[in-house]
């Protein structure tokens, strides 16, 4: 038996069990809500970003509206929903908001 045959055997078994399942999709759902909420931001505001920038904008976005949101009485992000994306997206617009007045008007981005 080689080394892959016990590592497949292994993950066979963590993923019936679901020991490792949970912290897998937490970092998963977090990267794509990421990406969809940082996307729809982009085309809300008309900032262009590259992929990892746009997932980047998203999770931060997500911690940003997260804050926001708890601050305000809510929920924030804490499983993957329709929910999580919407406060992404908020976060995430507010950030490029507050981008572009650092950046200032004509600073649109190229």
């Amino acid at each position: 038996m080689g080394t892959g045959d016990r590592v497949y055997k292994w993950a066979r078994r963590a993923a019936r069990s679901g020991a490792y399942a949970p912290r897998f999709v937490s970092w998963l759902s977090w990267i794509v809500v990421g990406f969809v909420a940082g996307l729809l931001a982009r085309v809300a505001t008309g900032r262009r970003l590259g992929c990892l920038g746009t997932v980047a904008l998203g999770v931060v976005g997500g911690i940003v509206g997260g804050a926001l949101f708890k601050a305000a009485g809510g929920e924030s992000i804490n499983r993957f929903s329709l929910y999580s994306i919407l406060v992404a997206f908020v976060g995430a617009t507010v950030l490029l908001f507050l981008w572009g007045l650092v950046r200032g008007p004509r600073a649109r981005d190229r």
